[in-house]
């Protein structure tokens, strides 16, 4: 009879190392499309800066003889439209409409995975009950306000990777609640910020967005210590495969 339940306990270890690793891999992804996402971000920035461009300024005499000895309709209508071709103008469009549509695809894509990390949270949330026999009510995935040591763990670089499967298993649920807390107020920001772009945003908000897009300051200050190239030591089977 013990030996069923340490077979089964030792199950259940090894159920939870592999949802942690799967969990980890796709906050990687997460990560991998935010760093894709910011640069359309910027082209979105670059682009409506560039059709914003003021029209030279004509006050100048040096100007105003350039423009004297080059004087054509063309010239007049290219100097009206603040030097900016047509086909420039086109082309930037363009691009406006294709930044747009990335990061809205970006959030669609990171909405899904957001959704898979709550999946796999229910699912450590299941196999930890099974193993400590508690009820759902005092073993729910939550991280109480204050728990300075979770946090601390959350912070920490690749060194301490194989420091995560030693964690008892309502730690790991605990750990996959403070990343994903994060990760939650990170795709919330984002979706405040694609949720802003029009062309008539103001210069410095797009600055401003593009600068908290990069620190992105409610995530970890690392990225998770585990990523989908690593492989994690298990308790008992010696590795994890993520």
């Amino acid at each position: 009879m013990e030996g069923e339940r340490g077979t089964s306990a030792s199950g259940s270890e090894d159920e939870i190392v592999s949802i942690f690793a799967e969990f980890l891999t796709r906050v990687v992804k997460l990560e991998d499309l935010a760093n894709l996402a910011r640069t359309f971000l910027i082209g979105f920035q670059q682009g409506l800066e560039f059709l914003r461009r003021p029209p030279i300024d004509t006050s100048s005499q040096l100007v105003q003889n350039l423009i004297k000895e080059n004087e054509t309709k063309r010239m007049k209508a290219y100097v009206s439209r603040g030097c900016i071709n047509s086909h420039d103008s086109v082309q930037k469009l363009t691009e406006l409409n294709t930044c747009s549509q990335g990061l809205q695809s970006h959030l669609k894509q990171a909405r899904r995975l957001l959704d898979e990390l709550e999946s796999l949270m229910d699912d450590a949330s299941s196999v930890v009950l099974a193993l400590i026999g508690t009820s759902s009510d005092s073993c729910h995935l939550e991280l109480e306000q204050g728990s300075e040591p979770l946090l601390a763990a959350a912070s920490v670089g690749r060194k301490t990777a194989s420091a995560f499967v030693k964690l008892d298993a309502p730690k790991y649920g605990s750990l996959m609640a403070v990343i994903h807390g994060m990760v939650k107020q990170d795709f919330v920001m984002q979706e405040k910020i694609v949720s802003s772009l029009n062309l008539k945003a103001p210069a410095s908000a797009l600055e401003t967005y593009c600068l908290m897009w990069s620190l992105r300051p409610c995530r970890w200050c690392n990225r998770p210590a585990v990523t989908s190239r690593d492989q994690v030591e298990s308790p008992r089977n010696g590795k994890v495969d993520m």
